[in-house]
């Protein structure tokens, strides 16, 4: 989530025009309703183990990682 959140500062940064307000930190980090969903739905919900959701949790954080590289 900090790469993102990074690359969505930079990418602001260097796109604006000058004097172009950045987005707050509540617009770069915000999570669209879908992926919250999938998210419950892939992670929170299959699983009560600690230690199944974490499993859970890194290959749905992969899985998304590559999502964005695809289309970047």
């Amino acid at each position: 989530m900090l790469n993102w959140t990074t690359a969505a500062l930079l990418a602001a940064s260097t796109l604006s025009s000058p004097g172009a307000p950045l987005p707050t930190a509540e617009q770069v980090t915000a999570v669209p309703p879908e992926l919250e969903a999938q998210f419950q739905e892939q992670v929170m919900r299959k699983s009560s183990s600690k230690e199944e959701r974490l499993r859970l949790l890194i290959d749905f954080v992969r899985k998304h990682d590559a999502r964005v590289v695809l289309r970047g």
